[in-house]
């Protein structure tokens, strides 16, 4: 009985002292526990938390070596939820992507407090970054398009049964308002219109029209290119969500074979493909493919992408292509456009990492 007692005290003293949506405690198992560079990193993160409202999902950034792991429970998605107001286990796994060779620090966060750090380390070969010619953009004019690189744009209809006339517009040019490095950034951006004619037919109205504004690098020998980097800022999906809306930044490598991807085929193509930077699809939802977060130059912080150069290309002799896709279906008239917009810089290729 005086063993029983006092476990009785000790748990009624613990249930009165937390207060309710508080963690109780905090473990992070990195999986797998021994990560070889490039091979995809999972946080799970477990424990348990003094009432029902336990974390349902997390928040990842990454600034430099440290990921920070901001958890987000019933109670934030749902300021109304009940909670059971008893101790609950919890546990989640957060996707953290592949990482370059060296140590990390993880720390999870819960409304602006750290509740848990550990740290691992990734062995393998150091990946080197080569500088693609100009991919800092500080080559070119501010309102310009940058020394090395090529402009490109294109209207296309899918499944039309009567002709539209292409409305669209686009915005590529240098800025400095932005910067990641030096003192310039490329700012892009693709708005798709629909026709001024419109259709009692839902179902199938004008088909699909897809604007495209690319900028593409000068050709490229890189025969041990793996990966390309780049920092993205300050991406903006702009007015039309309605049926069949969407918007891409994707990245395509070209070769004396064609595009890889390609980014003129099927929308699902491009959403589904591991060179897509950022999308937003009605139905779909949004994706967005950083890896990380780092503060550039200009104070703002920019996301850092990894994009895996497809296997087919040929690294002897290829360019680099960044894509702003804007893409609408509807017959409703050109007051439901949608367009795409973001800052990019410091664009480089990732050499030695394993195949």
């Amino acid at each position: 009985m005086r063993l029983g007692g006092l476990l009785l005290v000790s748990v009624l003293f613990l249930s009165f002292s937390v207060s309710a949506g508080e963690p109780i405690e905090t473990r992070i198992q990195v999986v797998p526990p021994h990560p070889q560079a490039g091979e995809p990193v999972s946080l799970r993160l477990s424990g348990s938390w003094s009432d029902g409202c336990v974390p349902e999902r997390a928040q990842v950034a990454r600034i430099g070596n440290g990921i920070f792991v901001n958890l987000i429970t019933r109670v934030e998605m749902d300021p109304q939820a009940v909670c059971t107001m008893a101790i609950t286990p919890w546990d989640l796994t957060i996707p953290v992507g592949a990482l370059e060779p060296g140590m990390y620090f993880v720390t999870v966060v819960y409304k602006g407090k750290p509740i848990a750090s550990a740290s691992f380390s990734v062995s393998g070969p150091v990946a080197m970054p080569v500088p693609i010619p100009n991919g800092d953009f500080e080559r070119g004019a501010v309102g310009g398009i940058p020394t090395q690189w090529t402009l490109g744009e294109a209207f296309l209809q899918q499944n039309q049964e009567q002709d539209a006339h292409p409305a669209e517009e686009h915005d590529l040019r240098l800025v400095s308002e932005a910067h990641f490095r030096g003192s310039q950034a490329l700012y892009g951006m693709a708005k798709a219109i629909p026709p001024r004619e419109t259709s009692p037919r839902s179902t199938l109205p004008f088909g699909e029209q897809f604007v495209y504004v690319w900028i593409a690098s000068d050709w490229i020998s890189a025969p041990g290119a793996d990966m390309l980097g780049l920092r993205m800022r300050e991406v903006r999906v702009e007015r039309n969500a309605d049926w069949g809306y969407g918007a891409y930044i994707l990245v395509v490598f070209e070769d004396g074979k064609g595009l890889h991807p390609n980014p003129f085929g099927r929308w699902d193509v491009v959403w589904n493909s591991p060179q897509l930077l950022f999308g937003r699809k009605e139905a779909m939802g949004i994706r967005d493919n950083a890896v990380g977060e780092e503060r550039g130059n200009d104070g703002a912080v920019w996301k850092l992408y990894r994009v895996p150069i497809p296997e087919e290309v040929d690294r002897k002799r290829f360019n680099v292509k960044i894509f702003w896709i804007a893409h609408n279906w509807n017959s409703q008239g050109p007051g439901y456009w949608v367009s795409i917009s973001s800052y990019i810089d410091s664009l480089e290729l990732i050499t030695g990492l394993p195949r």
